[in-house]
């Protein structure tokens, strides 16, 4: 496993998700992400051309494969940590990441609203 897996790796452990997943406001939770040394390691990662689209998709793509109608999808820290790298990042994949979280958003809050009722 590379440095980079490691890094990507670290952010779903518990450790992590127990650190960030209690915050109830998106600035409150953004802010947290910044602040954490995973974020710290993967933006350097990112700026120093380690981290690369090819990683960064081979990484999520198992993940994002997990979202299952009506069941909580465990990984919501994780997208939110990478959108929060990537909100800045001057890259057109980095701007396809964000618009298509829009439709993960959208099948989580359906697989959410489906558990309500």
């Amino acid at each position: 496993m590379t440095t980079v897996q490691k890094h990507l790796a670290s952010l779903c452990s518990r450790d992590f998700v127990s650190r960030v997943g209690f915050v109830s406001t998106p600035e409150s939770l953004r802010a947290l992400i910044r602040s954490t040394p995973e974020s710290r390691a993967l933006a350097k990662d990112l700026r120093t051309g380690q981290l690369t689209e090819d990683g960064l998709s081979a990484f999520l793509n198992p993940l994002l494969a997990g979202i299952r109608k009506g069941e909580r999808f465990h990984y919501e820290e994780v997208l939110a940590s990478i959108a929060v790298l990537l909100e800045s990042h001057p890259a057109q994949f980095a701007e396809e990441f964000i618009k298509d979280l829009e439709v993960v958003k959208g099948r989580l809050t359906a697989a959410t609203s489906d558990q309500r009722r």
